[in-house]
């Protein structure tokens, strides 16, 4: 079952309010339910929230059933005294496990959403490297280079060198090609590298522009669109220079 994505104060708010109810139903019902039930009913709760709610929520939420837990079902009632210390450690003991198995299982969660990023990756490196090794010209190389850049950019530009120039080999409808990016293309070009987004040479561009070398002979440069890139996200920007990389090494032949 997913987590819910909510802002964090909402979270809190629906972690809190389950407390509350489950206190609501134990005070309701306290003739008819033991001490078990009780201790039962509110980790009842609580694996609810370590389910659908955040780490912190349910952190929060844990230490409220706490005190609440204490305040309306630990003798004397009402009151925050414990007189039955065994009875209030053993639900602060249970509840404590379930916000340990919350973190236990966040952090499975993140690795295996890691392991699945990294066979993805994998995998598109084997297809395309498979297929640019069928390919019979550059312009077929840049077509099929250009399908898995947009597996993880928008738009992309590829600029191929001819003789001592370099020109537009292809690129896609919302990169806008003025006399800026020509510019930060020849720079990129003479000088063997990157410029733009995620770098110190004009970093303000949200393009992100990356020489085309192989063999330590240049080629032309890449051009990817990150203007949707809230941040810096270093898996993108390795796989993308990957596939410049693989690129540059099938249509060296042709240049």
């Amino acid at each position: 079952m997913p987590k819910l994505s909510l802002p964090r104060i909402y979270n809190i708010f629906i972690g809190v309010l389950l407390v509350f109810i489950s206190a609501f139903i134990g005070v309701k019902f306290r003739n008819f339910l033991n001490e078990l039930n009780l201790v039962f009913l509110f980790l009842l709760v609580l694996s609810l929230a370590a389910i659908r709610l955040d780490t912190y929520s349910t952190i929060f939420a844990t230490l409220v059933s706490i005190l609440v837990f204490d305040y309306f079902f630990v003798p004397p009632y009402y009151s925050f005294v414990i007189s039955d210390i065994n009875y209030f450690l053993s639900y602060t003991v249970f509840a404590t496990m379930i916000v340990f198995i919350n973190l236990l299982s966040v952090k499975l969660r993140r690795n295996l959403k890691q392991l699945q990023k990294s066979e993805q990756k994998s995998n598109v490196f084997f297809e395309l490297s498979r297929t640019l090794l069928r390919i019979n010209s550059k312009e077929e190389a840049v077509s099929i280079t250009i399908k898995y850049v947009k597996m993880f950019v928008n738009d992309v530009a590829i600029f191929l060198r001819d003789k001592d120039d370099i020109h537009v080999q292809a690129i896609t409808e919302n990169i806008n090609i003025d006399e800026r990016v020509k510019t930060i293309v020849k720079w990129c070009f003479k000088n063997k590298k990157p410029a733009g987004f995620f770098t110190q040479t004009f970093s303000e561009e949200p393009y992100f522009y990356l020489p085309l070398i192989y063999k330590d002979d240049i080629y032309g440069v890449m051009i990817f669109d990150m203007s949707n890139s809230k941040e810096i996200d270093f898996e993108t920007m390795s796989i993308l220079e990957t596939i410049a990389d693989l690129f540059t090494a099938s249509i060296a032949k042709y240049l």
